[in-house]
């Protein structure tokens, strides 16, 4: 059995988000080309809004040490984003991935919290406090935006098939709404050991051919 089958064979029953498990090579190609234009357009849209809103407080109250920040945020989530595509990578069920989702999520909320108390308690204006914070949530934007779509074209396609299908299972299309109630529900209700055999689409890719 070649490698795209055994891999159809122990995804077989699992939910790809509204994805068909049968997939072939050129299959991962373009679900992954599909899921990454439309985070691309979400990720463009997002960059442009907070944009805009920091550049108008930033007129407002003529803060420009709030770029000084922006270097430190840019590179952490240019790292952060690394981590997180790396760890798509593993199996939509595996509980280290799982775990490290969940606690980028809270962490990064958790930073934010202590943030906004810490400027109150020493009594930063709300101008202030707001363009630092604006400016802020751009630099994170930017450097995620910037990090997933150079992990997308650089380290994504040195990876096996089956590491590739695993990203694009976990994957979701949207940024703005990543995590959906059929997503949600794929996670919850599948089995990662569920055995059903899959047969092969007689379509498949000269690579689905080798023995």
């Amino acid at each position: 059995m070649s490698e795209l089958g055994r891999i159809n064979s122990r995804l077989a029953g699992t939910s790809l988000s509204g994805e068909s498990p049968l997939l072939t090579v050129r299959d991962v190609e373009r679900l992954h080309e599909m899921k990454r234009r439309q985070r691309f357009v979400e990720y463009a849209s997002l960059t442009a809004l907070q944009g805009f809103l920091a550049a108008g407080l930033l007129h407002s109250t003529a803060l420009t040490l709030s770029f000084s920040a922006m270097p430190i945020v840019f590179a952490a989530a240019w790292l952060l984003a690394q981590i997180r595509e790396k760890r798509r990578t593993m199996g939509q069920h595996d509980t280290k991935r799982l775990l490290g989702d969940t606690v980028e999520s809270f962490s990064i909320a958790l930073l934010m919290a202590l943030a906004l108390i810490a400027a109150r308690w020493f009594t930063v204006g709300v101008a202030v406090m707001m363009t630092y914070l604006s400016m802020t949530i751009l630099a994170y934007f930017l450097g995620s935006f910037i990090g997933e779509m150079w992990w997308a074209s650089r380290v994504f396609p040195r990876y096996d098939l089956e590491h590739k299908v695993n990203y694009v299972i976990n994957l979701n299309r949207s940024v703005i709404f990543p995590y959906n109630v059929r997503y949600l529900r794929s996670i919850f209700r599948n089995s990662p050991s569920k055995p059903v055999v899959v047969p092969r689409s007689p379509n498949n890719d000269s690579s689905s051919n080798e023995a």
